[in-house]
């Protein structure tokens, strides 16, 4: 199974080859409220899926434009690549996972519920009744004191 999406203006295509992605049980993906990622999505949070690069094909590469994001919470240069066309954003590359890549959630018709939350810490005062299907939500990066 296969689950495709698309940049706002069609450009980009990218397609996550996945057999158990929507599994009904599954949770894949994850919530982020950190600064960064919610400027890179330009909304309250971003919803990411961190995949293998060997399971995500990308058809109008070509149209990829790349930020060097240096200004993280980790000390490492993110590259947050967005659609050149029309800002889409599209995926992240980042040095602690070289072999995985960090797909935007928000541009397909169907997302999988996500796995954890992270940066809780980092939540807009007034999202505290917003409620996110996320098994564990950490205070900050997964492996940090989790939010109960």
């Amino acid at each position: 199974m296969s689950l495709s999406g698309t940049c706002l203006c069609g450009a980009i295509t990218i397609t996550i080859n996945d057999s158990n992605l929507l599994e009904s049980d599954a949770q894949r993906g994850h919530i982020c409220h950190c600064r960064n990622c919610r400027a890179w999505g330009g909304c309250i949070a971003a919803s990411i899926l961190k995949i293998s690069s060997s399971l995500v094909t990308i058809e109008g590469a070509e149209h990829l434009t790349t930020y060097e994001d240096s200004a993280t919470l980790s000390g490492n240069t993110i590259q947050r690549k967005f659609c050149g066309r029309c800002g889409s954003p599209i995926l992240k590359l980042t040095p602690r996972s070289p072999d995985d890549v960090d797909v935007h959630l928000g541009l397909f018709k169907q997302i999988p519920k996500p796995e954890f939350e992270m940066f809780c810490s980092r939540r807009q005062e007034w999202e505290g009744g917003v409620q996110y299907p996320a098994r564990k939500k950490f205070e900050e990066l997964p492996g940090s004191k989790e939010v109960v």
